[in-house]
């Protein structure tokens, strides 16, 4: 490599920003650290930089024997302290003028991310499942059910396992009495289910994570005919029945 360099009078500019790669990063007891290699510029104590999508101030600089130093040049590997996170290997990083503007990229670098993971990501909705049927195939709907009492939850989870479709069916993987939470969202989005509340509240925050993940979360609210009786199972099956397989 050096008698390329040599051959090719390779240079670089050590005049400028410095400009470099992450060749390995990890989490130490002083936080996330990386090693990074150095291509253009010269790297600084101090210098606000962003890599992938960390960023942070350069709080100190090792070299390969250990030491701390003050600034590193062109083709010198060096440690930094300062990311607010572990960036990938192979990840570029570029030098900013403050922190802020290295906040915003960061962010737009994540908020890009997530809308390509979720566009590349097929979640089951009730819509795709009622389209998928009309092609005659058998299909599993993975379902969470929330309710606002023990007694709704047990009486909806065992009226879902009483119905007989030849085109869905239906898998309770979770149940619970409460409000719907970003645990309830995390786990449809890791079993591909469908989170159904009977006069549930969502607690805050909940909905943009199950818009990141491509959750689909649908509310309902259960009328007996008559107020003063109590909700039978035959017409709470009824109305499960309508709208799962209308």
């Amino acid at each position: 490599v050096l008698l390329q360099a040599e051959v090719l009078e390779l240079k670089a500019n050590p005049n400028r920003k410095a400009v470099g790669n992450v060749v390995e990063s990890g989490r130490e007891a002083g936080g996330p650290t990386a090693t990074l290699l150095v291509r253009k510029g010269t790297l600084k104590v101090g210098d606000v930089m962003v890599c992938g999508n960390y960023f942070g101030k350069v709080r100190a600089l090792v070299n390969h024997e250990g030491k701390r130093i003050k600034q590193a040049g062109p083709s010198t590997a060096v440690k930094v302290l300062g990311l607010n996170g572990v960036p990938g290997a192979g990840a570029e990083f570029n030098i900013l003028p403050n922190e802020k503007e290295a906040r915003t990229i960061c962010e737009e670098r994540e908020t890009k991310e997530r809308d390509e993971a979720v566009s590349n990501r097929r979640k089951m909705t009730l819509e795709s499942l009622f389209s998928q049927t009309k092609a005659d195939e058998d299909k599993n709907l993975k379902l969470i059910i929330k309710a606002d009492t023990q007694g709704s939850v047990e009486a909806i989870v065992d009226s879902i396992n009483k119905i007989d479709s030849a085109k869905v069916q239906a898998e309770v993987v979770h149940s619970g009495v409460g409000s719907i939470s970003e645990s309830d969202a995390t786990l449809a989005s890791a079993s591909d289910a469908v989170i159904l509340g009977f006069h549930a509240k969502i607690d805050t925050g909940v909905g943009d994570v199950a818009k990141r993940e491509g959750v689909q979360i649908k509310l309902y609210a259960i009328m007996c005919c008559c107020e003063t009786h109590s909700l039978t199972l035959p017409l709470l099956k009824l109305y499960i029945t309508e709208f799962l397989f209308e």
